[in-house]
């Protein structure tokens, strides 16, 4: 449709030319907005899983520490433990080793009352008597005589220490206690010489 054209001096606006309302500002406001909205959400959507982020860190290191001191407060238990398990088992090595030398010692006085005490004075003196008729009868030699009165001589140099070693004077007993019997059980002198001779001189 052709519009009417207007005159130089009509200064009114035609309907047609009237200028519309526009909605484009209002499209770009709201847009603005909700760019603006969504940085904001982001931003503390960020901040949100920042701090989560550094509270699990911080608990994660809180539940370090409380594992490592539990840890170390074990180990310094069990150290104390072991320490006092070492201890009592070294006083009682040490009661037991002291135990075995007051065992020792009593064993080794019960073998030089023994054998100190194996032969009388009497029969010493019997013994020596014995032999000498053997050596007179001519049963035993000078040589045999003489090996024999060195056994009673040992015996009785132990007997007389203050300190007989428990090894020697055990020796020298059981060959004088050995004599003795020999010589109040066997009557026959020439038996009595070569069972001496065998067992003390040979």
């Amino acid at each position: 449709m052709m519009m009417a054209a207007q005159s130089p001096g009509d200064t009114r606006v035609h309907p047609s030319m009237q200028l519309q309302p526009s909605s484009a500002p209002l499209v770009v406001t709201t847009q603005s907005q909700g760019s603006g909205g969504s940085f904001e959400a982001m931003t503390s959507f960020l901040n949100d899983q920042q701090d989560k982020f550094v509270s699990l860190l911080r608990e994660e290191r809180e539940t370090a520490e409380r594992q490592r001191h539990e840890m170390e407060t074990k180990l310094d238990e069990q150290r104390h433990e072991t320490q006092q398990v070492r201890h009592e088992m070294e006083t009682k090595l040490d009661e037991q080793r002291q135990e075995t030398l007051t065992c020792k010692q009593q064993v080794r006085e019960v073998q030089l009352a023994s054998a100190m005490s194996c032969v009388s004075e009497a029969q010493l003196e019997l013994l020596q008597t014995r032999l000498d008729a053997l050596h007179q009868a001519k049963l035993l030699s000078d040589d045999e005589i003489g090996a024999l009165e060195d056994c009673i001589a040992d015996y009785i140099d132990c007997r007389s220490s203050l300190s007989p070693a428990a090894a020697e004077i055990g020796v020298a007993a059981e060959k004088v206690k050995k004599m003795v019997g020999l010589s109040e059980r066997v009557g026959k002198d020439g038996t009595l010489a070569r069972q001496l001779r065998r067992k003390f001189v040979l």
